[in-house]
């Protein structure tokens, strides 16, 4: 008051708008921080008497004792609430192994499904019935369709048994023993020279591939096939070495 009369402090009427704003937002500030301090006492005060022991308590006299006691009945509720989550748990962990279990049971089914599917796609039979819907073809026809279906897929198949046939009986030991004539009864003798030349050639290939490669380097480090450095004064020095470039 003293200093209102002063003219110190001045009044809220003195004030200018944003000096009454300024005024105004510290004093929200001040209260919002008062009323907060006063919640923060009155849960402490409640926490205490909570927490304190009543007047006619045994262990009053000796405070080691009563920091000791367990509160009973709230170490039952925690004992309980543990007991209630691990049984929760468990019937949890395994209603996910039952699923698990369901789950792996329709895959395997849907496999075999799919594997039965995939084989009964690819026979001659259907293949026919598809490429003969909707249209009138003599039985006799139809036969020698089917019979013209199921003699190439049995050559395809005896075709690849024959190449595996093939690889596994030709080799370098029948070679060396000139056991070729033998086992040409067996099949012919031309498959199993096929399958013994077979890694000679991929030698041979490599061979000729890296003999052309040096060929065609050799001609362009020439000085007269060269274009960047046509003399022999202008070589590239990589790593010490002197070198003619292309």
């Amino acid at each position: 008051m003293l200093g209102k009369k002063t003219g110190k402090i001045k009044s809220i009427n003195d004030m200018t708008p944003h000096k009454h704003r300024k005024v105004r937002k510290n004093w929200q500030e001040e209260s919002k921080k008062s009323y907060d301090f006063k919640k923060i006492e009155n849960e402490l005060e409640i926490k205490l008497e909570q927490d304190t022991p009543p007047a006619n308590c045994p262990y009053l006299d000796s405070p080691v004792l009563v920091q000791n006691v367990p509160s009973t009945s709230r170490a039952n509720m925690f004992k309980n609430r543990r007991r209630k989550n691990r049984q929760e748990l468990k019937k949890e962990i395994e209603h996910l192994k039952s699923q698990f279990k369901e789950a792996n049971k329709k895959k395997e089914k849907y496999k075999r499904a799919q594997r039965s599917q995939i084989a009964k796609l690819d026979t001659p039979a259907k293949n026919l019935k598809e490429l003969t819907k909707g249209l009138h073809i003599a039985p006799a026809v139809k036969r020698k369709l089917l019979y013209g279906d199921v003699l190439t897929k049995q050559l395809r198949e005896n075709f690849k048994n024959k190449t595996k046939y093939r690889k596994v009986i030709a080799g370098k030991v029948v070679k060396k023993y000139r056991l070729m004539s033998e086992v040409g009864k067996l099949c012919s003798v031309k498959m199993i020279r096929s399958a013994t030349t077979e890694k000679k050639n991929k030698c041979n290939k490599l061979h000729r591939f890296l003999t052309t490669k040096n060929r065609d380097r050799k001609f362009l480090e020439r000085d007269e096939h060269s274009r960047m450095c046509p003399g022999k004064q202008d070589p590239v020095t990589y790593k010490k070495n002197k070198r003619q470039t292309t």
